[in-house]
């Protein structure tokens, strides 16, 4: 919560993000909307009116290309209240902004950072300027969804369900550590915990035998054998992470997309178990 003081005994106003957010689409720019709640304390004048700007930066990226936009308030000055009044701050994101911070949160939760200032229009005891940072901390699903529903993007959320089977539940988190991989950056890794997790459809399938007596020509294929040519297809490609054979995966290179895919496919042949004994 950003705290701002105006006058060593006079009064403060408290900011607190909240985790949601809200877009309105442009043609390749868009207007970010974030909401804030305001709290004033000690001897304040009711409704006096205050303007808020600042600065919008990424959290965890401190580098010139952290920064993202100037926020201001479309409604203009706030006036305080004795009780907790709603404050939105705009600003201007590009579609390319919204692909790096894609790639930059990894599937993880996206923390913000907004350099606020308050400006007391009215205010003649103390000096009327000050400063304060927030943190901005939305959750994945929400950002997620305000990306789809700009059409800028789209993402599945697969549920795999926890059941008594041992090696279901087993694959289970390893889908869960595939996902914490590819935040920390350990692409290959994330896929081969895919290709374990896999295990577990490959077994509940016998995908093994059910592929090998599969006709050669895929369109005499039946529904099973071609969820078991894919499971098996996907083993076989996902492999090649933790074994590097001579003149063949040994030249295999696996990025963030690679990663996202194989865990993607691993969670979804997983999810189909949940109607098998």
């Amino acid at each position: 919560m950003a705290n701002f003081q105006f006058g060593p005994n006079g009064y403060n106003v408290n900011i607190r993000a909240q985790p949601y957010v809200n877009f309105f689409p442009g043609w390749d720019v868009h207007r970010l909307a974030l909401s804030f709640e305001v709290h004033p304390h000690g001897d304040y004048a009711e409704d006096a009116p205050f303007l808020v700007s600042g600065t919008l930066w990424t959290h965890d990226m401190p580098n010139p290309a952290s920064w993202i936009g100037v926020l201001h308030a479309t409604s203009g000055p706030i006036g305080l209240k004795s009780f907790g009044t709603m404050l939105t701050l705009e600003t201007i994101v590009t579609d390319q902004q919204l692909r790096g911070l894609e790639k930059m949160r990894a599937g993880a939760d996206l923390t913000l950072r907004a350099n606020l200032t308050l400006t007391a229009l009215a205010e003649a005891k103390h000096w009327p300027v000050a400063s304060d940072q927030e943190v901005i901390r939305i959750p994945h699903a929400t950002w997620s969804n305000a990306i789809t529903q700009l059409d800028a993007g789209a993402f599945v959320d697969v549920l795999i369900p926890i059941t008594e089977v041992e090696d279901r539940t087993t694959a289970a988190r390893r889908i869960r550590e595939a996902k914490t991989a590819i935040r920390d950056g350990r692409y290959e890794h994330a896929v081969t915990l895919a290709r374990q997790a896999l295990d577990a459809v490959r077994e509940a399938c016998d995908t093994v035998n059910v592929n090998a007596r599969a006709p050669k020509k895929p369109a005499d294929r039946d529904q099973e054998e071609r969820w078991a040519v894919l499971t098996q297809s996907a083993y076989s490609l996902f492999s090649g992470a933790p074994h590097d054979d001579t003149g063949s995966t040994e030249h295999f290179t696996w990025t963030r997309a690679d990663a996202v895919a194989a865990v993607a496919t691993a969670a979804g042949l997983l999810a189909r178990l949940e109607d098998l004994p």
